[in-house]
């Protein structure tokens, strides 16, 4: 018997989160899908896309919980953009979505003053509320440690990026998309925790917190992917890095690509992705970064993803960092594969990846 499906709101929607609505059908158990910002965000009744100049999408903001979506739907998903939000509007959604019956699940930092907030909104109201946490392998025995790497055989597609808002994650969602549509067996480690909304999990921010040794950590994320593969038994494995892999500037830093070092030391990616700012390269750029990543992260790039964001230059000073969607830029190279947001319009970017990843599966035969 088919399940019935439940809808969903995103609360507060922007433009980063465009790759969920896009790539909607790939979330489990939901067929009605909502997006809610504030007045203040400027968007109201706009598509979703309202940034792109050329908006298509079908799905409208809102800026109030509306009847339709109290009778359809069963979860609000409060985003990481909650910090742009007033505290007044926050509570005036909460309450709403409590007085509707409609559960609760923060999807951002839960050590925060907003999140307690929303929390105390739920229990006074006795309505559901849950932090959705990465789903990662946890199962990890410190005392006796990971002693060495374990070797993986499904071939592994890597995707990082320089800096956040370089549409990495929609990237993880289109590989996934076709990979599962020419019949693949795919596991997926995604560099978001809304990963988790299309049935895979994040990599676990514990793993890189906990007082332990880096090799340790190393080693752990190496089994923990060894797990996977051994109770997925998967035909391809895409991971996506979270965290940029070089700072901008001090203030800026991205995590210095601690995640990236670490997550390239405890797995060797048949095809590795880097996804980057939109703007005009150079082929000289392109075989520099190319070095820095062959010989940072022992590994080269065999695609870069201009993307359709670029930071906003008065904002690379203050505490927060800023990007605008920008027209696509055209970027060509002699010696590197060159792709942008149009090449994730088909297949043809997952055709490259696919006919890499078969030349090493019949070279490995032979």
């Amino acid at each position: 018997m088919k399940l019935k499906k439940e809808g969903i709101i995103l609360y507060p929607y922007d433009l980063e989160y465009f790759s969920i609505v896009k790539y909607r059908e790939l979330i489990k158990d939901s067929e009605v899908f909502f997006l809610l910002a504030p007045k203040g965000f400027g968007i109201t009744n706009k598509p979703a896309d309202y940034f792109s100049g050329d908006p298509e999408s079908e799905v409208i903001v809102y800026d109030e919980i509306v009847d339709e979506m109290l009778e359809k739907s069963k979860i609000i998903y409060i985003l990481d953009t909650i910090d742009k939000v007033e505290i007044e509007d926050i509570k005036k959604v909460v309450l709403r979505a409590c007085e509707g019956h409609i559960g609760v699940v923060y999807v951002a930092n839960p050590y925060t003053e907003r999140c307690s907030l929303i929390k105390g909104i739920c229990e006074q109201y006795d309505n559901n509320f849950s932090v959705m946490e990465s789903n990662f392998p946890t199962n990890i025995n410190w005392a006796n440690g990971q002693h060495e790497k374990k070797l993986i055989s499904a071939p592994i597609v890597m995707i990082c990026s320089m800096s956040p808002m370089a549409q990495k994650f929609e990237i993880e969602l289109y590989l996934r998309k076709y990979f599962k549509q020419h019949g693949y067996a795919v596991s997926q480690i995604g560099s978001k925790i809304t990963s988790r909304l299309f049935g895979f999990c994040s990599i676990n921010p514990y793993i890189f917190s906990h007082d332990v040794t880096e090799v340790q950590k190393i080693h752990t994320i190496n089994n923990m992917i060894k797990k996977i593969e051994e109770d997925e038994h998967p035909e391809v494995i895409i991971i996506g890095i979270p965290g940029g892999i070089l700072p901008l500037t001090s203030k800026h830093h991205f995590g210095y690509g601690i995640y990236a070092y670490e997550i390239f030391n405890a797995i060797s990616p048949d095809y590795t992705i880097l996804s980057i700012p939109n703007g005009e390269y150079t082929d000289d750029f392109f075989e520099e970064v190319n070095k820095m990543s062959k010989y940072k992260f022992g590994t080269e790039v065999d695609a870069f993803f201009v993307s359709s964001f670029t930071p906003i230059s008065k904002s690379i000073v203050t505490p927060e960092l800023e990007y605008a969607y920008t027209k696509e830029k055209e970027n060509t190279s002699n010696c590197h594969k060159v792709f942008s947001y149009s090449g994730l319009q088909d297949d043809f970017l997952f055709k490259e990846i696919e006919s890499k990843l078969l030349m090493y599966g019949k070279y490995e035969q032979l």
